[in-house]
């Protein structure tokens, strides 16, 4: 028995290790507290917005800052240090998929989508500058994605932050 339960283990390996270095993911989702935490450091009246991200499990990366353009352009604002603009990447598959190329298309349309790297060591806390020649409090919200390398795989997450708090300069 011991012998059949171990042949099916490697099994189960060989296929999960197959389907990731083929470019697979796994995804779990799960209630665990959010591993980064963003908030709105402060609004600096046209110069600039100030965001502070800390990782709190391990080392992250931001990679990605989006906001609609609407918002964008009422700030000002222009991509952070290390930071291009970058229009919604597709797979090869999707790209041979028409509502998927339209999809992309409003998305990217819409929404401001800035691609980059700026590490988030763990527990020490990082201030991300947006230049914004016309930053004011202005009702609206930034998405950050962030991503995280371990052995075996990683993981994405997500957070956003307010704009519209001018009182404590956080939400």
């Amino acid at each position: 028995m011991k012998r059949l339960v171990g042949l099916i283990l490697v099994l189960v390996c060989y296929a999960a290790w197959r389907f990731l270095a083929s470019g697979g993911a796994l995804v779990v989702a799960t209630d665990a507290p959010q591993p980064v935490t963003a908030s709105l450091q402060s609004i600096v009246p046209g110069r600039e917005v100030v965001i502070r991200a800390e990782s709190r499990d391990g080392e992250h990366r931001l990679t990605v800052i989006s906001l609609p353009r609407e918002v964008a352009a009422k700030l000002g604002a222009s991509a952070p240090a290390g930071f291009r603009e970058e229009a919604l990447p597709l797979t090869p598959e999707e790209r041979r998929d028409s509502s998927v190329i339209a999809d992309a298309a409003t998305y990217d349309r819409e929404t401001l989508r800035w691609a980059g790297e700026r590490t988030l060591p763990p527990n020490a806390p990082q201030l991300i500058v947006i230049p914004a020649s016309a930053a004011m409090a202005i009702e609206g919200v930034i998405s950050l994605q962030y991503e995280a390398k371990r052995r075996l795989g990683g993981s994405i997450s997500f957070g956003r932050v307010s704009l519209a708090d001018t009182t404590t300069g956080r939400k």
